[in-house]
């Protein structure tokens, strides 16, 4: 009887064969020995299906969105991560880091040019055995929420004048625009009281206040 090796392990079920020249046609053993690693006959897969995220307006770049994890049975495989697809604007960046994969922001997001990104991501382990997996990453609006702004010593706002800012969830990881002009702020009484300096090039229009941790 002859013994037919695989060459190539595709997956769990299925191998690349190469029959030896000279065999007549009949019936031949197929050897199934795995000689190309413990996992070679296993199927590789990322935990779960699918990931959700969840990112705001104006989050800082460089911030960590959350972390997508592959398993192999073969614990001396090295897993790597790769964005396949809907990396619109280059907007998030993936890093392979003791084997997760760790999804970060790489460009300011907005609401209301975007509301939700659709990425697939492809791990891949030491034999070249892939898993993809879909991850759908919604873009928020800030959760705070202005009240009111108001001078301090009554009267219309000007460019210097020092205002009282009413709302919630004020902390310091928050930061003021004017009409898309950054404010600093001057300081923090409590989470639903802060004052700041109106800044040189403001202008009549929309105040955001925005969490940035």
């Amino acid at each position: 009887m002859v013994n037919i090796t695989p060459i190539i392990y595709n997956s769990e079920n299925t191998a690349t064969v190469e029959i030896p020249s000279g065999l007549n046609t009949g019936s031949y053993n197929l050897n199934i020995t795995n000689s190309i690693g413990s996992d070679s006959l296993e199927t590789f897969n990322v935990i779960t299906t699918s990931y959700n995220f969840n990112v705001y307006d104006n989050m800082v770049i460089g911030q960590l969105i959350g972390n997508i994890e592959a398993t192999d049975l073969d614990n001396n495989d090295i897993i790597t991560y790769e964005i396949i697809s809907g990396n619109v604007n280059n907007t998030f960046s993936l890093l392979s880091e003791s084997n997760l994969g760790k999804l970060y922001l790489n460009n300011l997001v907005d609401h209301s040019d975007i509301d939700s990104y659709t990425l697939n991501i492809r791990a891949t382990d030491s034999n070249n055995l892939v898993s993809d997996v879909t991850v759908i990453i919604s873009v928020l609006f800030t959760q705070l929420v202005l009240t009111s702004i108001t001078k301090i010593s009554g009267g219309d706002i000007n460019i210097g004048d020092k205002v009282r800012i009413l709302g919630t969830g004020f902390s310091s990881d928050v930061f003021i625009n004017f009409n898309g002009v950054p404010v600093d702020i001057d300081s923090i009484v409590s989470n639903e009281e802060m004052y700041a300096t109106i800044p040189n090039g403001a202008r009549s229009g929309g105040v955001k206040v925005v969490y940035v941790k």
